[in-house]
């Protein structure tokens, strides 16, 4: 699938080390903290971002900016991640039921949810190309924190 590209998992890494969570759910929930915060600078987020350790004030204010700038974004991701596995689960059921699948029923159940979630999935591909490109002003500094990490090119 075009949206789980190389940049894009990146982005979902970081934003997973910011977050303090691997998953959407927690890029979701910190950004619906951001929201409901009067005060963007007493957020989680943002005491995140601050402990981060070799950046500049400039960078981590950077990184900020681009994490309240995607807030929205990332919510339209969760919703429609959502409703992608509500599909999925009306179409295949419990995890019992598709454990006890064939192959072939398998295979079908899985063209039909594809067909169902094709337009949310060219959704999600969009919003994802919104993010990569969010991140990608960000660029050298989230390299620094990959070197700081370990991570090399």
């Amino acid at each position: 699938m075009k949206f789980m590209k190389r940049k894009t998992v990146k982005a979902m890494l970081l934003a997973g080390l910011v977050f303090g969570s691997a998953g959407l759910a927690g890029l979701t929930q910190a950004s619906a903290a951001v929201k409901n915060e009067s005060k963007p600078q007493n957020s989680s987020i943002e005491s995140s971002i601050n402990s981060l350790k070799g950046l500049t004030k400039d960078e981590k204010a950077q990184l900020l900016k681009t994490e309240l700038e995607l807030e929205s974004t990332w919510n339209e991701i969760s919703k429609i991640s959502k409703k992608i596995d509500e599909i999925n689960m009306k179409i295949f059921g419990s995890e019992d039921r598709m454990a006890s699948l064939s192959d072939d029923e398998y295979d079908k159940l899985e063209k039909k949810a594809s067909d169902q979630t094709a337009k949310l999935r060219d959704k999600l591909d969009k919003l994802y190309e919104i993010v990569d490109k969010a991140y990608a002003k960000d660029e050298a500094i989230l390299k620094k924190l990959d070197r700081e990490e370990g991570i090399k090119y």
